[in-house]
Formats: C-alpha cells, sequence, structure tokens
C-alpha cells in the first residue's frame, strides 16, 4: 500500500480527532468553559489569581493572533512566558524569519552587525538579504537558484521546547480529557525538566517545500479511539506555514506502561498527503541540558521575492 494512503488509513481506525482549528488572521477564538474562571495549569481561581493577561493558546510568536484561552492565570502566563515559551521562541527564530512567520512585532529580522549581515521581510512578504561580505552564514548557488542559510538559533533547553508544544496541546483539551493530564500538567510547570515517562517517543516535525503563507496556522488534537495499551493516548498536530509537529501528549495513566515498547507509527498524513516532497525528521528534544550556538541548515530557492 502506498505509504500515505497507509497513514490515513491507519490514524483512521486507531484514533478519533477530538477538534480541529484553522486560524484565519483578524478571526478571534476564544477558549473557555464557561463556569467561574480557574486555571488549567495551577488550579487557582480568583481572587487568588487573576485574568487580566491575553493568554494566548498558541505562542504569539508562532503566529497566532487571536486564539486566546480563559483558563491560564497571569502568573502561569508569565512563568509559561520566561521559561519553556522563550525556549521554543528562541529554538524556532530562524525558521519563523525564512518562514515569514508574524509574531509579536512582525517576522523578526536576524542580523550580527559585527559580521555585517542582515535578514529580513520586506516589503509585501519577500526576503531581504544584505551582507558587506561573504559569511558563512549562507551560501549562494547561483547555478540553481538555491541559498543555503547557516544560522543560530538562540540559546534553549531542548525539553523545555518539547514541553512548550505539549502545553499547546493541554490548553486546546476539552475540559473532559483535562482529568487524564493532571500529571503533565504538572511536569510541563516543573523546572527540574525530568521524567521519563513523559518523552517516550520523538517530535516528529514535516517540512513541506514551497512558498505558503506565513500566517497559517491549524491544529488538531487526536486522541485513541480503542483501550489499545500499545499506542499513545493523545498528539498535537500543529502546521505553521510549511511546517507540521506531531507532539505526544503524555498521559501516563492511559499511555502503555513503560515495559511495553510503542508500536511503529507512522506520521500523521498532514503535509505528506499534500505534498510527496515533504521532508520528515523526528527530533529527540529530551536533553534538559541548556544549548548554546547550535546551527539550522535550511536551503530555500531564491527569484525575484528573495533579494541579495
Amino acid at each position: 500500500m502506498d505509504p500515505i494512503e497507509y497513514a490515513k488509513a491507519y490514524y483512521l481506525q486507531h484514533y478519533t480527532l477530538l477538534n480541529m482549528w484553522n486560524l484565519t488572521p483578524g478571526v478571534r477564538v476564544v477558549l473557555e468553559n464557561g463556569g467561574p474562571q480557574v486555571c488549567r495549569f495551577c488550579q487557582r481561581s480568583a481572587p487568588e489569581v487573576t485574568f487580566r493577561l491575553k493568554a494566548h493558546a498558541i505562542p504569539e510568536a508562532l503566529g497566532n493572533k487571536g486564539m486566546l484561552s480563559r483558563y491560564e492565570c497571569d502568573e502561569c502566563n508569565k512563568h509559561f512566558g520566561s521559561t519553556i515559551e522563550n525556549d521554543l521562541g528562541n529554538w524556532t527564530l530562524p525558521m519563523r524569519t525564512l518562514l515569514r512567520i508574524y509574531g509579536k512585532n512582525g517576522v523578526p529580522t536576524l542580523k550580527n552587525e559585527r559580521d555585517g549581515w542582515r535578514i529580513e521581510c520586506g516589503d509585501g512578504t519577500e526576503l531581504k538579504v544584505s551582507h558587506n561580505r561573504v559569511d558563512s552564514v549562507f551560501e549562494v548557488d547561483e547555478a540553481q537558484k538555491l541559498i543555503r542559510f547557516n544560522l543560530k538559533r538562540g540559546p534553549f533547553v531542548p525539553l523545555g521546547v518539547r514541553k512548550a508544544l505539549v502545553k499547546i496541546g493541554l490548553t486546546l483539551l476539552p475540559e473532559a480529557e483535562v482529568s487524564n493530564f493532571e500529571e503533565t500538567i504538572k511536569w510541563i510547570r516543573d523546572p527540574q525538566h525530568s521524567n521519563e515517562r513523559m518523552v517516550r517517543m520523538p517530535v516528529l516535525r514535516t517540512l513541506m517545500p514551497g512558498s505558503m503563507n506565513g500566517q497559517m496556522i491549524t491544529a488538531a488534537l487526536l486522541r485513541r479511539s480503542q483501550p489499545n495499551i500499545g499506542l499513545p493516548y493523545a498528539f498535537l498536530i500543529l502546521s505553521i506555514a510549511n511546517e507540521t509537529y506531531q507532539v505526544m501528549l503524555p498521559s501516563p495513566q492511559l499511555d502503555p506502561p513503560l515495559d511495553i515498547a510503542p508500536m511503529q507509527m507512522p506520521v500523521f498524513p498532514v503535509g505528506l498527503g499534500q505534498n510527496r516532497d515533504s521532508i520528515c525528521v523526528a527530533l529527540n528534544l529530551s536533553d534538559s541540558e541548556r544549548v548554546v550556538d547550535e546551527v539550522l541548515s535550511a536551503v530555500m530557492s531564491y527569484d525575484a521575492r528573495i533579494q541579495i
């Protein structure tokens, strides 16, 4: 069977779609429970905590302007923003520029004044690359009209990046599912970044080639449809511009026991089904040590939209 058709059949058989959102610029979506405001992440309510800040269900740095939640208190909002969401922001920074993702202050600009180079989004959606000299930050193949960028990520903790992605899934969960993830909610707040039960599968990243809208965000939640002890209970599928992340949402009480190896699973066919040239890689993101100066390599074709 064709691998993509097999993957479609696999997920149709084993998983149920809990919910899906296609976020449109300018349209506001507010996630709420309909009752008194209680923080999903610390279980406290007003007046012990406040809910005045905008709590973005998906971090604003990833392009989310309009999807908010009413069950994240201001204290948790600040805590996540200065810890795991900061890790995620630093880790994704180069790709957010290359894919022209509009964050809190527009598409981020990458630059190094000392080495004399700058990458920014110009008028419209084109990338503008300026430099004073040939530098290792990029290499140009004029014959094939390709440019290879070698860009440093900001400092990040790999496990912090994973926790930030899991936190998105926990935010999107319907209220009826939250009790299945109580230990996971405590884990994402734990500064020790430990617990092997939470990192049993890699994060799968699929990159679709070609030009895509940097403001396009799709999020979906999958739940195991049968009490199969050999399969993870739930996943977040998050697509932003050209990238899709498949993230296991750990639920120790419902996931396979540690002594049972999970079945080999195909990649969820978002992206792969749209473009068979898509590339999928497994990201470990289980290390708790801070990483500095990691280099991301990315190859792009260029035309009038990329000025060099």
